[in-house]
């Protein structure tokens, strides 16, 4: 029974962490309901309809990698620091850190094609520290050591990108989950303490660039044919997360299910660009809503079940109106980016405690775009190169409890670029 009783602790411990995310049903590793994207998390974690810049987007959303993959470019993200998240004054603080990298290929760029079309493949790494515990034994009780908890995910996308009119992407991942919470064996037929599963997640992304559209229909660049050049697109999104069986710590009649989420979204986000040497995004808004529902239904008896579709989610007074309803959780976000120099971005989570979140991205682009565009003359080839094919970029973002205004945790990351690279 030791073993029983020191997942029972750990999984108390986690889930009193994952009560945000956890409201219709408890799941195994709940670890998989955290955003990783530092770029997101400033807007509630909001990446289903609206594109990422940041790859560990992709860790909720495959279908970016999709998006990305219609310029060539490679990609990685990591977290300079680990993020921490405090629990309660009784359970200690846990870690969590993540990485990514991704790459994506145009293949108009080697091949004529009726329409634009790339692929993408990315690879994630997410690492969730459980923290220190004691191991007793019925003659030790005040402990005979240590061991340190953790769950790992690992994950391979690949993404389609499509554009004709409108920009399509699709992603695919497959994921290796790993989960240890208790150190030793324990008395016969109990298990462990460790378990491992797959899992997949999958997601649909259309863009919808109106103002190009109604120029391409009335034959004239009548909008964006001067130096001011204003863009209005509208987004959406649907995916499902952590597709799998089931993961078994104890026996196999104990075996609990992944957290399989639904989720599906839309965004608007529209601006003002210019340049003589390059495209240079002065001003630029964006705003989504998604929902997300839970796709595990437990009885009475502590049996359980996946739901199929989209569970409980109601796309009208969901996502339109920004409805609440039963078992549905909520995210809505705004940002405002001026220059491509400085992002800020604000939102709100309603779920079983409401919180809010911010977040702000410093990058490199539009400094150097700045630059070349206040030069009287052609800029140095460095310069020129760096302008056009790199970017870095710094996420922050924070959670904060609307009923009490504490700061629940924080995220940060950096992301570099090298993009529309000369093939």
């Amino acid at each position: 029974m030791k073993t029983a009783i020191v997942i029972s602790t750990i999984l108390v411990a986690v889930l009193a962490r994952c009560q945000t995310a956890l409201a219709q049903s408890e799941a195994a590793v709940p670890f998989l309901l955290f955003s990783p994207s530092s770029e997101a998390n400033g807007m509630a974690g909001t990446s289903i309809a609206v594109p990422r810049f940041d790859p560990t987007a992709s860790v909720f959303s495959p279908a970016q990698v999709g998006i990305s993959a219609l310029t060539t470019n490679a990609r990685g993200s990591f977290y300079p620091t680990d993020s921490q998240f405090p629990v309660t004054s009784t359970i200690p603080v846990f870690s969590y850190t993540a990485w990514a990298a991704s790459a994506g290929v145009l293949l108009n760029d080697f091949m004529e094609l009726p329409l634009r079309i790339g692929v993408g493949l990315a690879y994630h790494h997410v690492d969730d520290d459980l923290g220190t515990f004691v191991v007793t034994t019925p003659g030790n009780p005040a402990g005979i050591g240590t061991f340190d908890a953790h769950e790992v995910a690992d994950g391979v996308v690949i993404g389609v990108g499509l554009e004709y009119l409108v920009r399509f992407g699709f992603g695919y991942t497959f994921r290796s989950v790993e989960s240890q919470l208790s150190a030793v064996g324990s008395e016969q037929g109990q298990g462990n303490g460790e378990a491992s599963g797959t899992t997949g997640d999958y997601s649909f992304l259309l863009e919808v660039p109106l103002v190009s559209i109604a120029e391409e229909i009335a034959g004239d660049r009548m909008l964006t044919g001067g130096k001011f050049r204003p863009f209005l697109d509208l987004g959406g999104g649907i995916g499902w997360n952590n597709v799998g069986d089931k993961l078994v710590y104890i026996d196999e009649a104990q075996a609990d299910p992944f957290p399989r989420t639904a989720r599906t979204g839309i965004a608007l986000s529209g601006g003002v660009s210019m340049g003589r040497n390059t495209d240079w995004e002065i001003l630029s808004a964006a705003w989504s809503r998604e929902a997300e529902d839970i796709l595990v239904i437990r009885n009475e008896t502590g049996q359980w079940e996946y739901q199929s579709g989209f569970g409980d989610i109601q796309f009208g007074n969901n996502v339109i109106q920004g409805e609440k309803t039963a078992n549905v959780s909520l995210r809505s976000g705004w940002q405002v980016q001026v220059g491509e120099i400085f992002t800020y971005r604000s939102g709100s989570v309603r779920t079983y405690i409401d919180y809010e979140t911010a977040g702000y991205t410093i990058q490199l682009a539009g400094i150097l775009k700045g630059i070349t565009e206040l030069l009287e003359s052609t800029p140095p080839a460095w310069l020129g190169f760096a302008r056009d094919h790199v970017d870095i970029q710094y996420h922050s973002a924070r959670y904060e409890q609307q009923s009490s205004g504490k700061e629940l945790t924080s995220y940060s990351g950096i992301t570099v670029s090298l993009h529309t690279w000369p093939l």
